[in-house]
């Protein structure tokens, strides 16, 4: 066993995640409270495209590094290594075209292509980091680069350089991403890998391809609203869906921390017999689902007193919108653990299918409606409609999937 806990790596990495979630909200928060909607709706929109865009690599090479790495395996974190630069160097030149497309300013097409490699580091990095098992460190990490992140931010605004509002977290993710990638490197030269692992993990690209398509479904369909909200809103709409959005970041951001802690021990149940995966895939239901719904519900009902008086009065209008897009929230927190399980399971084909299926018609809905009526509501009828499709897909075919049950597993 990789772990003395997998139940103390949940913890650890929710502690951390919960940090970079709540510097997210804070970062957004600041924004909105002393720059205006406009410029929250840029800074949204770069997160979103950002975030976007390495879902086409980065994220899914850091689950499958959080499922596969160990200490041991040297050639394996070669292969990664090189995937992943390859791949920033990609979505960095697509988020510069996207930029482009979208009429943006010269600076802040490069301020977007740095933030996207910023953010695929960060978020590559992170799952090479955990699958070593140092969550400890992670997390400490976790917390210092946000900690410097809104230290920056609020510089930033002080020296009245409002155009580069996302140059903070551009510093605060490299910094992680710098930090986690040299103690991969150090704890991965621990000794020369085994036969073994060496075949066993050979040619990690195949499960990459996969998981990246089931995460572009997946996770894209709460990061294309924004994009949708600000190609066909005006600025100050698409200021107040930003806001109502940055809601919902740090819950969706803690149910992908808990799926990435639990995805090394889908691994190891990968070849076990499918009791074993039906009982703890249903267990990490169960703990994720019930964290999300009780963090959605609260969050809900606090939206009326705690968004105006965050976000300033200026936002009121957002309040109904953050309060439908926890139901999007919720959606989507269970189609990200169920589709990432079930690739690591081996069940990457059947995902990918019914994640794209639910995706699709979420998109589609998305532009239809925000052709005729507008953008905001285009993105949150198409957003509420992907996720629950996607959800309820992938509920179906685990129950399919996972007919022989057994004794529940434990976390620990």
């Amino acid at each position: 066993m990789r772990r003395k806990s997998l139940l103390s790596d949940a913890m650890l990495s929710t502690v951390g995640v919960l940090a970079q979630g709540l510097s997210r909200f804070a970062y957004t928060a600041i924004v909105g409270r002393l720059l205006g909607p406009p410029e929250l709706a840029f800074v949204n929109s770069a997160f979103a495209l950002a975030i976007l865009l390495s879902l086409l690599w980065p994220t899914a090479l850091g689950s499958v590094s959080s499922a596969l790495l160990r200490p041991e395996d040297t050639r394996l974190r070669r292969r990664l290594s090189r995937s992943l630069l390859v791949s920033l160097l990609v979505v960095a030149l697509v988020a510069a075209i996207v930029s482009v497309a979208l009429s943006l300013s010269p600076s802040q097409c490069v301020l977007i292509a740095l933030l996207t490699i910023a953010w695929s580091s960060y978020i590559a990095v992170r799952g090479a980091w955990i699958g070593i098992g140092q969550m400890r460190n992670v997390a400490l990490w976790d917390l210092l680069s946000s900690g410097a992140t809104i230290g920056l931010l609020f510089a930033m605004v002080i020296l009245g350089a409002n155009e580069l509002a996302v140059a903070p977290a551009i510093v605060g993710y490299l910094l992680f991403a710098v930090v986690g990638c040299r103690a991969v490197i150090l704890a991965t030269r621990v000794r020369p890998p085994s036969v073994d692992e060496v075949q066993k993990h050979a040619a990690p690209t195949k499960l990459i391809a996969w998981t990246s398509v089931t995460m572009l479904a997946t996770n894209g369909i709460m990061q294309v609203p924004m994009v949708v909200a600000s190609a066909f809103s005006d600025p100050h709409s698409a200021g107040q869906f930003a806001a109502a959005l940055s809601l919902a970041t740090p819950i969706g951001m803690l149910a992908q921390a808990l799926t990435q802690a639990l995805l090394p021990r889908f691994g190891e149940l990968a070849l076990q017999p499918k009791r074993a995966q039906a009982a703890f895939l249903w267990r990490s239901l169960g703990i994720v689902g019930g964290l999300v719904s009780a963090g959605c519900i609260v969050i809900a009902a606090c939206l009326p007193i705690a968004l105006p008086l965050i976000f300033g009065p200026s936002f009121d209008k957002a309040v109904p919108i953050a309060q439908m897009l926890m139901v999007a929230v919720l959606g989507n927190s269970t189609a990200v653990l169920l589709g990432a399980a079930l690739s690591i399971l081996r069940h990457e084909v059947a995902v990918t299918a019914i994640t794209a299926g639910g995706s699709t018609v979420g998109v589609g809905l998305m532009v239809a409606i925000a052709v005729g009526l507008d953008g905001v509501s285009g993105a949150l009828v198409g957003a509420i409609a992907g996720t629950a499709l996607t959800a309820l897909g992938l509920l179906v075919y685990s129950v399919m999937a996972m007919r022989e049950r057994g004794h529940a597993a434990s976390l620990d």
